[in-house]
């Protein structure tokens, strides 16, 4: 079983109120899920990405090398999912948690920011055709794993 891996460059930046703190446990110093802008305009963004992305490639190649990724026997398959990380002051990279069900931002309801484009990309490298453009997506790793076993009653 082969899994390619892609990230996308262009997330959202979540900027917690408050400085954190380990004595203030409140959501808004804890966790934040406010999502108002693109993270591109992050001047931190250039040095933080690329260890972003080779946190995640590391942890899908670790993934695949002890079978603990799942695909559909006889299918192929795409998933889109995210990563939230931690930069710290000295631009450490701290991948926090993935999210297999990310939130999604529809033009319709944010018109300004939203996904559509992420997502029209990342089909454009399932189904790749003549107009195919793979936009912010960038190419992080291939890894190859065993396929999945076959349970008795399906063969």
């Amino acid at each position: 079983k082969t899994w390619r891996v892609y990230t996308y460059r262009d997330g959202y930046l979540s900027i917690s109120p408050h400085a954190w703190s380990a004595e203030d446990l409140s959501k808004e110093t804890q966790v934040t899920i406010i999502r108002t802008e693109r993270i591109s305009d992050w001047p931190h963004w250039q040095a933080a990405y690329p260890k972003c992305k080779a946190g995640v490639a590391e942890v899908i190649k670790r993934s695949v090398a002890q079978g603990k990724l799942e695909g559909r026997i006889g299918k192929r398959q795409f998933e889109v999912l995210s990563a939230d990380f931690i930069v710290d002051t000295r631009g450490d990279v701290w991948l926090f948690e993935f999210n297999m069900s990310p939130v999604l931002k529809d033009p319709q309801d944010s018109p300004t920011t939203n996904d559509a484009d992420m997502i029209t990309a990342a089909l454009d490298i399932v189904v790749p055709h003549v107009d195919s453009n793979p936009g912010l997506w960038d190419f992080a790793g291939e890894f190859v794993g065993e396929p999945p076993l076959v349970p008795e009653a399906k063969r």
